[in-house]
């Protein structure tokens, strides 16, 4: 029997807040991938395996909607989770309007992420991570 072990791929500008979240998610069992900037983050879904995306709305180069538009253009309807210390209604009906997973505003706790990623993994792949 083969396991089903996720990547997730986190994206934000960030380096430390970017590493917080790696260490939480690989603490979890999780293994993953980071980016500095939305073309990065791009660029790696269009050439390895991903089944999570984590995007910050702010980042250089192309913000996390740009990078999410684009990564719709390459992988349909991966999930994709956007995270964001400034949300107003406007960036919100648009994120909605690619079918974005969910939003995270920050700051956010380690349980809602994992909770946020454990629903996008059993939604999208009748995946059932095991709980902390």
């Amino acid at each position: 029997m083969q396991v089903f072990q996720p990547w997730l791929l986190i994206a934000d500008d960030d380096q430390r807040f970017r590493e917080t979240i790696q260490n939480l998610l690989e603490e979890e069992g999780y293994r993953t991938v980071t980016a500095a900037d939305g073309e990065e983050a791009v660029r790696i879904v269009a050439t390895r395996e991903v089944h999570i995306v984590l995007l910050d709305f702010h980042m250089p180069k192309l913000t996390g909607l740009d990078a999410l538009k684009l990564v719709r253009q390459v992988r349909g309807l991966l999930p994709c989770i956007l995270m964001s210390a400034a949300l107003d209604a406007n960036l919100i009906e648009q994120a909605r309007q690619q079918a974005v997973f969910e939003i995270l505003r920050k700051p956010f706790s380690a349980r809602q992420l994992s909770s946020v990623v454990r629903s996008a993994l059993e939604q999208s792949y009748r995946f059932l991570p095991k709980r902390i």
